[in-house]
C-alpha cells in the first residue's frame, strides 16, 4: 500500500478518478489522507472513507488482490 498523502479539497477531486485507475492497473490499494483529515482508501475500482462507510464488497470475479491491504 502506498504511504498517506494529504491533499486538497481541489486535488482530491481532480485526482481521485486518477488514483483509482492507477491502483486498479497496479491491483494495489492506496491511501489518501483528504481535507480534514479524513482517510480515503482507494483500491480497485473503488474508494471509501473507513471512518464513515464501511469497506466496499470485492466484486465475486476479483481476486484476492483486490483486498491488499
Amino acid at each position: 500500500m502506498e504511504p498517506m498523502k494529504a491533499v486538497s479539497a481541489a486535488e482530491f477531486a481532480e485526482n481521485i478518478e486518477h488514483w483509482m485507475a492507477d491502483v486498479e492497473f497496479a491491483n494495489e490499494a492506496m491511501v489518501v489522507t483528504a481535507p480534514g483529515g479524513r482517510q480515503i482508501v482507494v483500491i480497485p475500482g473503488h474508494w471509501w472513507c473507513p471512518a464513515v462507510d464501511s469497506p466496499p464488497e470485492p466484486s465475486p470475479e476479483a481476486g484476492p488482490s483486490e483486498w491488499n491491504l
